[in-house]
Protein backbone atom coordinates (compact mmCIF):
# COMPACT_ATOMS: atom_id res chain seq x y z
CA UNK A 1 0.00 0.00 0.00
CA UNK A 2 3.24 2.15 -0.52
CA UNK A 3 2.15 5.03 -2.18
CA UNK A 4 -1.37 4.60 -2.07
CA UNK A 5 -3.44 7.99 -1.98
CA UNK A 6 -6.25 7.98 0.77
CA UNK A 7 -9.31 9.33 -1.14
CA UNK A 8 -12.24 11.37 1.32
CA UNK A 9 -14.41 9.12 3.04
CA UNK A 10 -12.18 5.97 2.63
CA UNK A 11 -9.65 4.72 5.53
CA UNK A 12 -7.88 2.25 5.05
CA UNK A 13 -8.00 -0.63 7.61
CA UNK A 14 -5.96 -3.63 8.49
CA UNK A 15 -4.09 -4.83 5.63
CA UNK A 16 -5.93 -4.61 1.95
CA UNK A 17 -9.51 -3.63 3.75
CA UNK A 18 -11.16 -0.28 3.21
CA UNK A 19 -14.18 1.42 4.35
CA UNK A 20 -16.30 3.65 2.39
CA UNK A 21 -19.28 5.73 2.82
CA UNK A 22 -22.11 5.25 0.24
CA UNK A 23 -24.88 8.01 -0.66
CA UNK A 24 -27.82 5.61 -0.79
CA UNK A 25 -31.35 7.61 -1.18
CA UNK A 26 -31.38 9.43 2.32
CA UNK A 27 -28.36 9.48 4.35
CA UNK A 28 -25.06 7.61 4.72
CA UNK A 29 -23.93 4.74 5.25
CA UNK A 30 -20.58 3.37 6.26
CA UNK A 31 -19.65 -0.18 4.81
CA UNK A 32 -17.06 -2.88 4.45
CA UNK A 33 -17.35 -3.10 0.83
CA UNK A 34 -14.08 -5.94 0.90
CA UNK A 35 -16.28 -8.46 2.61
CA UNK A 36 -18.21 -9.79 -0.66
CA UNK A 37 -18.39 -13.30 0.36
CA UNK A 38 -20.71 -12.09 2.72
CA UNK A 39 -22.78 -9.66 0.01
CA UNK A 40 -25.00 -13.46 -1.22
CA UNK A 41 -25.85 -13.46 2.64
CA UNK A 42 -27.09 -10.00 2.97
CA UNK A 43 -29.57 -10.28 -0.38
CA UNK A 44 -28.21 -7.10 -1.99
CA UNK A 45 -29.37 -9.08 -5.04
CA UNK A 46 -26.05 -8.85 -6.54
CA UNK A 47 -25.08 -12.61 -7.04
CA UNK A 48 -23.13 -12.12 -10.21
CA UNK A 49 -21.21 -9.67 -8.41
CA UNK A 50 -20.26 -12.86 -5.16
CA UNK A 51 -19.06 -14.96 -7.89
CA UNK A 52 -17.13 -12.45 -10.47
CA UNK A 53 -13.35 -13.68 -10.90
CA UNK A 54 -12.44 -10.00 -10.23
CA UNK A 55 -13.78 -10.01 -6.45
CA UNK A 56 -12.98 -13.34 -5.51
CA UNK A 57 -10.19 -12.73 -3.09
CA UNK A 58 -8.77 -9.22 -1.05
CA UNK A 59 -5.94 -8.81 -3.52
CA UNK A 60 -8.27 -9.21 -6.57
CA UNK A 61 -11.05 -6.65 -4.52
CA UNK A 62 -8.14 -4.42 -3.76
CA UNK A 63 -7.25 -4.54 -7.38
CA UNK A 64 -10.58 -3.51 -8.99
CA UNK A 65 -11.91 -1.60 -6.06
CA UNK A 66 -13.23 1.21 -8.21
CA UNK A 67 -15.49 -1.09 -10.36
CA UNK A 68 -16.44 -3.22 -6.96
CA UNK A 69 -17.41 0.26 -5.79
CA UNK A 70 -19.24 1.81 -8.48
CA UNK A 71 -21.33 -1.30 -8.97
CA UNK A 72 -21.99 -1.25 -4.91
CA UNK A 73 -23.09 3.13 -4.79
CA UNK A 74 -25.53 2.21 -7.85
CA UNK A 75 -27.00 -0.90 -5.88
CA UNK A 76 -27.23 1.61 -2.47
CA UNK A 77 -29.02 4.32 -4.38
CA UNK A 78 -32.19 1.88 -4.80
CA UNK A 79 -33.15 2.36 -1.18
CA UNK A 80 -32.79 4.30 1.62
CA UNK A 81 -30.23 4.10 4.36
CA UNK A 82 -32.69 3.00 7.19
CA UNK A 83 -33.53 0.62 5.19
CA UNK A 84 -30.41 -0.86 4.11
CA UNK A 85 -29.62 -0.95 7.74
CA UNK A 86 -32.24 -3.56 7.93
CA UNK A 87 -30.45 -5.42 5.25
CA UNK A 88 -27.51 -5.78 7.00
CA UNK A 89 -29.00 -6.64 10.36
CA UNK A 90 -26.90 -9.80 11.22
CA UNK A 91 -25.11 -10.30 8.53
CA UNK A 92 -21.79 -10.04 9.92
CA UNK A 93 -20.56 -7.14 7.82
CA UNK A 94 -18.89 -4.03 9.33
CA UNK A 95 -21.75 -1.14 8.54
CA UNK A 96 -23.88 1.64 10.20
CA UNK A 97 -25.20 5.19 9.34
CA UNK A 98 -23.35 8.18 9.74
CA UNK A 99 -24.80 10.60 11.18
CA UNK A 100 -25.28 14.20 10.95
CA UNK A 101 -24.73 16.38 14.30
CA UNK A 102 -28.10 16.97 14.70
CA UNK A 103 -29.19 13.17 14.28
CA UNK A 104 -26.18 12.40 17.14
CA UNK A 105 -27.66 15.04 19.11
CA UNK A 106 -31.23 13.71 18.85
CA UNK A 107 -30.36 10.37 19.50
CA UNK A 108 -32.83 8.60 22.03
CA UNK A 109 -29.78 6.27 23.60
CA UNK A 110 -27.25 9.48 23.56
CA UNK A 111 -30.16 11.84 25.05
CA UNK A 112 -31.08 8.64 27.95
CA UNK A 113 -27.16 8.01 28.64
CA UNK A 114 -27.26 12.11 29.15
CA UNK A 115 -24.43 12.24 26.80
CA UNK A 116 -25.65 15.72 25.76
CA UNK A 117 -25.86 18.53 28.20
CA UNK A 118 -27.23 22.06 28.20
CA UNK A 119 -24.64 24.50 29.83
CA UNK A 120 -24.72 28.44 30.62
CA UNK A 121 -21.90 30.19 28.50
CA UNK A 122 -21.21 34.08 29.09
CA UNK A 123 -21.60 35.30 25.99
CA UNK A 124 -23.52 32.69 23.75
CA UNK A 125 -26.59 31.65 26.26
CA UNK A 126 -27.40 28.12 26.92
CA UNK A 127 -25.78 26.21 24.64
CA UNK A 128 -25.63 22.02 24.12
CA UNK A 129 -22.20 19.96 24.65
CA UNK A 130 -21.19 16.58 24.67
CA UNK A 131 -21.10 15.26 28.18
CA UNK A 132 -18.40 13.74 29.10
CA UNK A 133 -17.39 10.48 26.96
CA UNK A 134 -16.28 7.88 30.16
CA UNK A 135 -18.16 7.31 33.60
CA UNK A 136 -17.38 5.60 36.25
CA UNK A 137 -20.06 4.60 39.02
CA UNK A 138 -18.34 5.58 41.86
CA UNK A 139 -16.81 8.86 40.96
CA UNK A 140 -18.76 12.04 39.48
CA UNK A 141 -17.94 12.89 36.07
CA UNK A 142 -19.16 16.18 35.09
CA UNK A 143 -18.73 19.16 32.88
CA UNK A 144 -17.47 21.81 34.93
CA UNK A 145 -17.10 24.56 32.60
CA UNK A 146 -18.51 26.03 29.75
CA UNK A 147 -15.84 26.20 26.76
CA UNK A 148 -13.94 29.29 27.27
CA UNK A 149 -13.74 33.05 25.31
CA UNK A 150 -10.30 33.96 23.54
CA UNK A 151 -7.64 34.02 25.84
CA UNK A 152 -10.34 33.98 28.91
CA UNK A 153 -7.26 31.84 30.88
CA UNK A 154 -4.25 32.79 29.40
CA UNK A 155 -2.75 34.37 32.33
CA UNK A 156 -3.89 32.00 34.73
CA UNK A 157 -2.28 29.57 32.21
CA UNK A 158 1.00 31.58 32.00
CA UNK A 159 1.11 32.12 35.99
CA UNK A 160 -0.02 28.32 37.33
CA UNK A 161 1.49 25.89 34.51
CA UNK A 162 4.38 28.19 33.43
CA UNK A 163 5.49 29.82 36.57
CA UNK A 164 5.62 33.41 35.37
CA UNK A 165 5.10 36.45 37.30
CA UNK A 166 2.44 39.12 36.88
CA UNK A 167 5.07 41.53 35.89
CA UNK A 168 6.47 39.33 33.32
CA UNK A 169 2.68 38.75 32.13
CA UNK A 170 2.29 42.30 32.04
CA UNK A 171 5.25 42.58 29.59
CA UNK A 172 3.99 40.01 27.35
CA UNK A 173 0.27 41.97 27.14
CA UNK A 174 2.58 45.59 26.44
CA UNK A 175 4.59 43.69 23.82
CA UNK A 176 1.00 42.00 22.10
CA UNK A 177 2.13 38.65 22.63
CA UNK A 178 -0.57 37.85 24.68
Amino acid sequence: MVGRKQKGGEQLMRALYLTRHFQPKMDTLLLEPQMINNFRYCHLQLPDLANDSRYLSNADRVKNRKTLLDVLASRFQEKATSDWLLVFEGCGIPYGPINTLQQVFSDPQVLHNEMVIDMKHSTAGTIRLPGPAVRFSDAANKARLPPPLLGEHTCEVLADVLGLTSSEIKKLEEAGIV
